[in-house]
């Protein structure tokens, strides 16, 4: 039943897809389940109808394999835009023409094999980033698919055909595709037409039918690519009844949570998450636990972190922070905050230690958390036993051991000594009271192995200087036994909780530093009233804040871009500088577009691009963490927001000038 009163927030979100709707261009894929199945011969045939229709049709990448039956069909007057000449280690390879085809500007463009990986030195990585730049110029495109290069299926299908798919596109260029047409072709006629040479060459046939082409990997592809295919449609009923307002039938309310763990989590579990996202939830977020644990790790360990992240926000998660020593406290508080009903955790093999006197992730979080549904995935390439071993040992310094031991040692020898002296006017209750606080002074912000070591110098130290006979250790004193565990215990129980207080005091005095910093640089941009006032805020932001050079580009009157803030660097390059400010779109280091460069360009944009900000970190790992991105952005915000007043108040005055000169 369709309802006559509008959601006021659902038709003003549809008013807004409904106009970049229409800016963009359309996708169409021909998705198939292997090679051969008439994924090109189907898009080659619907292209000579639409040339006969009268379309303005083009071809900027077709690849027929020398198959003679999509050879035929190829319309003998179709346009062909040229492909672009790419030279790499002394050979050229021929790629897409980006360029020429926006110049041309069809009405539709034929480009095939979407899972590509472009040339080195090409614009994009990835032909399917190609696709997206036509697209969002306006122009429609037509292009073919395997199921095995969708990137959420990745480790089904290497399970299926045991070889890894090298060549992935993201899940999103089937979910933002207008039609997505299934070639589908009988397990047994797609290997008939192997063997009759439709497919490969006489001298790789037996070798396919032996491997990928074999019938239960036709069979089991086929399914995924039918299934696939129910997904699309699915998805399109529900826009359907959401243009239409219906809201008898919505996709379930629940949201997912992948929690990413160091030393566990591989893409496989990003993937699967990604899979278990598309049963229904509405919502799915991603993120990892922020310790003190994580932040003490290697620039290198952080970025295989954020390559795991990077993954899931390319396959639709959104980037959450889990902050705090204790994961399962950390997750805990999300879940309660985000109202998520599921958390994707990755099962993999504990110690015999860990079973008998510990418990796992999973179950730490059901006894915070009783009602939450926890799916655990199974990584074959999570560590088992052997990681723990490995670990111990990486994080066993003897050098650090021994100068702990050297110094807790020298402490409790000293303070053992003065207790000596003072025996007789104090209890020994005292004694032990003063020797508790000695270990808890003495182990401020050292850690639990630190804890361990004090617990066993004090009680020693009280064994030989307190205890009767006096400087001489007995065998089987259980009173200095009792005094040892206690001291331990006391120890590391201290260590743990001041660990926590003292990471949690430094992440909020971080936060206040960072909101205070954004608070001021707000006011101050606030406070600009013409542009050169602005950019002399800029130089401190990126020497305090986020320690990278920069260049701040802004365009003249004729739109070409000129350094207006920071020094020339080294490595920037115009070209590249241009296209971010015309597409509005990252690209250079750390991202997937012009990314051989050295340098990160980043639009300044609101509704408009206004200008472009070139950057070089000095510490790449930490100016990448979600962090200082978040922190980056609201500054790109402010520096947006008040560019765009700057220019509109300038409009305004010489408006005003311009009607008074008129009236007069």
């Amino acid at each position: 039943m369709e309802d006559s009163r509008k959601n006021p927030e659902k038709l003003l979100q549809k008013i807004k897809e409904e106009t970049l709707k229409e800016k963009s261009g359309r996708l169409k894929i021909f998705l198939g389940a292997a090679a051969g199945v008439g994924k090109t011969y189907a898009m080659l045939k619907s292209a000579s109808a639409l040339l006969k229709e009268g379309e303005d049709i083009v071809i900027g990448y077709i690849e027929t394999h020398d198959r003679v039956d999509t050879r035929e069909i190829l319309p003998p007057d179709i346009e062909y835009i040229p492909l672009k000449l790419i030279e790499h280690k002394g050979v050229i390879l021929k790629e897409l023409d980006i360029d020429a085809i926006l110049e041309r500007n069809p009405h539709i463009v034929i480009v095939d094999e979407l899972a590509h990986s472009n040339a080195p030195g090409s614009r994009n990585n990835k032909r399917y980033q190609d696709v997206l730049e036509l697209l969002n110029a306006g122009i429609d495109v037509y292009t073919a698919l395997n199921i095995q290069h969708i990137e959420s299926l990745n480790d089904i299908v290497e399970q299926i055909v045991d070889t890894k798919v090298i060549e992935t596109v993201p899940d999103q260029m089937i979910e933002i595709a207008d039609e997505v047409v299934l070639i589908d072709l009988p397990s047994e006629e797609l290997i008939e037409r192997l063997h009759e040479g439709k497919i490969y060459p006489p001298g790789q046939i037996q070798a396919s039918l032996n491997n990928f082409f074999r019938k239960g990997n036709l069979t089991a592809l086929r399914e995924l690519a039918l299934r696939k295919t129910a997904q699309k449609v699915d998805q399109q009923v529900l826009e359907y009844r959401q243009d239409k307002f219906i809201d008898a039938v919505w996709a379930s309310g629940d949201k997912l949570l992948l929690v990413l763990e160091y030393g566990y989590s591989t893409e496989k579990i990003v993937r699967s998450s990604k899979n278990v996202y598309d049963k229904g939830f509405s919502q799915w977020f991603v993120g990892y636990v922020e310790s003190s644990e994580f932040e003490s790790k290697s620039i290198r360990e952080k970025q295989k972190m954020l390559d795991l992240i990077d993954l899931a926000k390319q396959l639709g998660a959104t980037p959450i922070q889990l902050i705090g020593i204790n994961p399962a406290v950390a997750i805990a508080t999300a879940v309660e905050e985000q109202s998520i009903s599921t958390v994707v955790l990755a099962q993999y093999k504990l110690p015999l230690y860990y079973k008998l006197f510990g418990k796992s992730l999973a179950e730490e979080l059901l006894e915070l958390v009783p009602n939450l549904s926890v799916h655990l995935i199974t990584d074959d390439a999570t560590p088992s036993e052997s990681y723990y071993r490995a670990k111990r040992k990486t994080e066993l310094n003897y050098t650090k051991l021994a100068k702990k031991m050297a110094f807790f040692v020298s402490i409790f020898s000293i303070f053992g000594l003065m207790m000596y002296f003072l025996r007789n006017m104090l209890d020994k209750e005292n004694i032990i009271m003063l020797y508790l606080l000695a270990i808890i002074l003495s182990n401020y912000s050292r850690g639990k192995i630190s804890a361990v070591i004090a617990a066993f110098a004090a009680s020693f130290s009280y064994d030989f200087f307190v205890t009767p006979p006096y400087f001489s250790f007995v065998p089987g004193n259980f009173q200095a036994l009792d005094s040892l565990l206690i001291m331990t215990a006391l120890g590391i129980s201290f260590s743990i909780v001041t660990g926590n207080l003292r990471y949690k005091v430094s992440k909020l005095r971080k936060w206040q530093q960072q909101n205070e910093w954004l608070n001021k640089i707000n006011e101050e941009f606030a406070a600009a009233m013409i542009t050169e006032q602005l950019l002399e805020l800029i130089p401190q932001c990126f020497i305090k804040i986020f320690h990278a050079k920069y260049m701040l580009l802004l365009p003249r009157e004729d739109e070409e871009l000129e350094l207006k803030s920071g020094n020339q660097l080294s490595g920037f390059d115009p070209v590249i500088a241009d296209w971010v400010f015309t597409n509005n779109q990252r690209a250079g280091l750390n991202t997937d577009t012009f990314s051989l460069s050295n340098l990160m360009y980043i639009p300044i944009s609101k509704a408009r691009s206004l200008c472009v900000i070139v950057v070089k970190p000095e510490r790449e790992g930490e100016f990448f963490l979600p962090d200082m991105q978040k922190l980056f952005d609201n500054f790109s915000r402010y520096l947006a927001i008040s560019l765009e007043r700057i220019y509109f108040t300038h409009v305004a005055i010489h408006t005003k000038v311009a009607l008074a000169k008129q009236e007069k």
